[in-house]
């Protein structure tokens, strides 16, 4: 892609994506749809809060993992 700048110049930019870009984007996909779709049923089917918090960080590492 290429934005002209102040004094008509253009500048190419890069498509890129870092470590660290990548995985706040998985964690945010994976929180941002959990969070509002299923707390309630999880609480009310987990033993307890720290469990259910444990299940919820498990799932998050398990989707972070490739293939």
């Amino acid at each position: 892609m290429e934005v002209s700048g102040p004094e008509g110049q253009s500048h190419r930019l890069e498509r890129h994506l870092g470590w660290v870009a990548s995985t706040s984007l998985l964690v945010g996909g994976v929180v941002g749809s959990g969070i509002f779709l299923v707390p309630q049923e999880m609480l009310e089917n987990a033993p307890s809060v720290p469990v259910c918090l444990g299940i919820w960080v498990a799932a998050g590492v398990a989707r972070s993992v490739p293939g």
